[in-house]
């Protein structure tokens, strides 16, 4: 399958669309009208344009855009406030962290591989957040302020500036994959014997 998004301009009801790793291209703003669109995958292909012309997209749950060209600021996400699952990884998005902390339906959020920034801990009003990945990021901040998310399963902050003492995450005793290399993280690694459900610790 190939060819421009922006001939699907006219399916202005559609609320699913589901094209990764395909060879289509073209630019998000062709779907800035589509005002019912709850879920949008285009994961793996060629797309580009502001990632800011999907923050009218106020019924959308699902945004799946991870290795596109897209690029701008994510502060264009922060009224989509809908929103459970978000990957952005490996993309050309910049912006803080902290401007996704009103999105508290997240559970899960990747921003692995872009240019965000910020303090890790703007997002621990996340109260169903099950899963983050800020790896190859410029986000920093203390580890310790992570502690409030308890339904964290899967938590990837390797190659970021965080730092604190590994024990405070001890109570995240639903975290099945912890993955903590490059980092200023510290402490003694006796302080997560709690965590019995790990399935990978990476310090």
């Amino acid at each position: 399958v190939y060819g421009d998004v922006g001939g699907l301009s006219e399916l202005i009801f559609l609320g699913q669309l589901r094209l990764s790793s395909t060879n289509v291209f073209g630019d998000v703003r062709s779907f800035s009208e589509w005002t019912g669109l709850v879920s949008l995958d285009l994961t793996g292909t060629a797309v580009s344009g502001d990632v800011g012309a999907l923050g009218g997209l106020a019924d959308l749950e699902d945004l799946r855009l991870a290795s596109t060209k897209i690029f701008g600021d994510v502060v264009g996400l922060s009224g989509l406030t809908g929103l459970d699952h978000m990957d952005l990884g490996s993309t050309n998005v910049v912006g803080d962290v902290g401007d996704l902390a009103g999105l508290t339906f997240l559970d899960s959020l990747d921003l692995s591989l872009t240019n965000v920034s910020g303090d890790a801990a703007t997002l621990n009003g996340l109260p169903v957040l099950d899963s983050l990945d800020l790896r190859f990021t410029n986000v920093r901040g203390d580890i310790r302020d992570l502690s409030r998310l308890t339904s964290l399963y899967s938590l990837d902050l390797s190659f970021t500036q965080v730092s604190g003492d590994v024990r405070s995450l001890g109570g995240l005793t639903s975290l099945g994959l912890l993955v903590l290399s490059f980092t200023e993280v510290h402490g003694d690694v006796g302080g997560l014997a709690n965590l019995t459900s790990l399935r990978l610790l990476d310090l």
